[in-house]
């Protein structure tokens, strides 16, 4: 007796429609990609039960003609493409002609349909076609899918209750609803209408859609639009002001298809990382544009997940998006306001020389953490050292490293001599700064200042492939590592050298022999663990072998800022008035000069009128 059989086709399609048609919500996003790829301009989806009693998808599209119905319920049937070279070149939603007939396998699928002006009805319950009969309504489709799963009690307990079913038909019927402008939506739960999307001038992504699904007001959503590499990332990115711990929302979409990404997420984490906490979490809707031979959709039956040619080029691209909208919309107006508030009564020749770069000075100097090949820079920096009761060697330079120089655009540096010169700067409560300019008040956290600052010399010197200077310990520290974190050390080694680290990793044993020159011997295991366990975890999108881009690379990132907080001036730390004042100045030369690494706020800026009202002189 054979014990291998081959399948009966019933069971092959409740198979197949296990993968297919996960829940109720699968049907509707199935049912909606066929009524835009048939070219509908309306839309209206109808829903009982949760989906599990029935979902209706009508659309005005070209519909399908008679002798086609038939094969609309057979698996791997499909007008989309007919060779697998049509793949690369794929735009159409649907292409692998199993929806329907995965569906109709496990429900009783009705279509209803006018093509030609001839109009069809044929019915298929779980499996079983009826025959073709002459049916009534307008041009396009109307598929009814009514009791899901009925014949199949063991699929159907595993569905949540009828509300929690309709959440997930909202989701994917507003990301539809988001991805196309140009095409007329309508959405009703138990005969009452829900949403009402008419045509919008923008054919994806329009605002007051967006805003809408995700009750928000218009104003708070901050447009994203950029484009590098052949990749266009545009949408919309919530105001850092009204982001928290938790996101309130978050979509995804490559070339208008719903897509699950962490790697998208992360990377518009990344870009948000220096505008609040480094615990926020961001709430946007990302679409993004790139080459169909660049993506791969025939991954998973559901469609919602891809495999990216240049996956960390995409990454990029989003978290440069994210960035550069930010700092437009936000950090712009408010560096321009400071500077518009005092600019009246200064001169460029109103600093004193003497002033210039006294925070660089204060903990040591830019030449202090970088190699320049001469005998005075080491000399400098072990008088600078702390070495708490440890012996450190210093260890040489080569004379092909590059020297760091960190030239800033000559009118940024006067501009910012010239507002800080005439500005009156004090300390509040061992902690803060307070600037007094003509029209406003700063009062800026000293430390979060400084960390802004020494973090952005450090980033900026990296990419330009500096290596920090380094210092050698006589006994090695050891860590024990992982076998995982082994393979992602390895293959990172050269970014830690170029961190001021030498390390040898011998199996499970982690040496290092140097580190950077300005760090505490006794927080380097808690920093290298901490270091390790961001390679690990986003070694993903960590050092990407496409393009070596630090915006993609979220814990090298946060490495830098650890080192930046190390060496930075802290909390409750005496500064003398001119240390106070070039802080001031060196800030103002930063990017992003209104939050720490970290994304703490650094300056709170108190207008002229808002003191006034406080002490009702208005």
């Amino acid at each position: 007796m054979h014990e291998i059989k081959k399948l009966d086709t019933n069971v092959v399609n409740q198979i197949a429609a296990g993968e297919v048609v996960e829940r109720p919500a699968s049907i509707v996003k199935e049912l909606v990609e066929n009524s835009i790829d048939a070219g509908a301009t309306q839309i209206d989806v109808s829903i009982e039960g949760g989906g599990m009693t029935k979902i209706e998808v009508k659309d005005n599209g070209k519909g399908i003609s008679e002798e086609d119905l038939p094969a609309a319920f057979e698996r791997y049937a499909t007008s989309k493409l007919s060779t697998v070279d049509d793949l690369s070149e794929l735009m159409s939603y649907g292409f692998r002609g199993e929806a329907l007939a995965a569906i109709s396998a496990v429900s009783k699928a009705t279509i209803l349909t006018k093509h030609d002006d001839l109009a069809s009805l044929i019915t298929s319950d779980n499996g079983k076609l009826s025959k073709i009969t002459p049916g009534s309504r307008s041009q396009g489709t109307t598929i009814t899918i009514e009791n899901l799963f009925g014949l199949i009690p063991a699929r159907q307990k595993f569905l949540k209750g009828a509300d929690t079913e309709y959440k997930y038909i909202v989701k994917i019927f507003t990301q539809f609803a988001l991805l196309n402008g140009s095409i007329h939506f309508t959405l009703a739960n138990e005969g009452k209408s829900i949403y009402n999307f008419p045509v919008s001038e923008s054919k994806q992504l329009p605002v007051e859609r967006v805003a809408k699904v995700y009750s928000v007001s218009s104003s708070d959503l901050l447009p994203i639009s950029h484009e590098e590499y052949g990749i266009k990332v545009f949408g919309f990115i919530l105001h850092p002001k009204l982001l928290g711990n938790t996101s309130k929302f978050f979509s995804s979409f490559i070339n208008q298809r719903p897509i699950e990404d962490k790697g998208i997420f992360r990377s518009v984490q990344q870009g948000i990382a220096d505008f609040v906490p480094d615990f926020f979490k961001p709430s946007a809707v990302i679409s993004v544009e790139i080459a169909p031979d660049q993506v791969d959709v025939n991954v998973h039956p559901r469609k919602t997940e891809v495999k990216l040619l240049n996956p960390f080029r995409v990454y990029a691209a989003i978290t440069h998006a994210i960035k550069n909208s930010l700092q437009q919309q936000i950090s712009e107006p408010v560096r321009q306001v400071g500077r518009d508030s005092f600019s009246r009564q200064t001169t460029a020749n109103s600093w004193d020389s003497k002033e210039e770069n006294a925070y660089s000075r204060l903990r040591g100097g830019q030449q202090a953490f970088f190699y320049d090949g001469t005998e005075t820079a080491i000399a400098e920096q072990n008088k600078l050292r702390q070495d708490g009761g440890y012996v450190y060697q210093q260890q040489e330079s080569s004379e092909n490293e590059p020297v760091l120089e960190a030239r800033i655009p000559e009118y940024l540096v006067e501009q910012a001599r010239t507002m800080i010169s005439e500005a009156e700067v004090s300390t509040l409560l061992g902690r803060y700064l307070v600037v007094g300019f003509v029209d406003e008040v700063w009062i800026v956290d000293q430390h979060a200042a400084a960390e802004r600052i020494r973090y952005e010399q450090f980033k900026q010197a990296y990419l330009e492939g500096k290596i920090l200077s380094k210092q050698q310990v006589l006994v090695p520290i050891e860590l024990n590592i992982t076998e995982e974190e082994q393979l992602v050390l390895s293959k990172n080694s050269t970014v830690l050298t170029r961190l001021g680290f030498d390390v040898t990793i011998s199996g499970s044993n982690l040496q290092v022999t140097a580190i950077p020159t300005f760090l505490q011997y006794e927080n380097i295991e808690k920093l290298l663990r901490d270091t390790i366990n961001e390679f690990v975890e986003h070694d993903d999108i960590f050092l990407s072998p496409i393009i070596d881009d630090f915006s993609s690379q979220k814990n090298l990132s946060l490495v830098i800022a650890t080192m930046a907080c190390h060496n930075s001036v802290r909390m409750n730390e005496k500064l003398s008035h001119t240390e106070a004042k070039s802080i001031i100045a060196d800030l103002l030369r930063c990017k992003v000069p209104y939050a720490c690494p970290h994304g703490r706020r650094i300056v709170w800026r108190l207008s002229k009128e808002e003191i006034d009202r406080q002490f009702m002189r208005n």
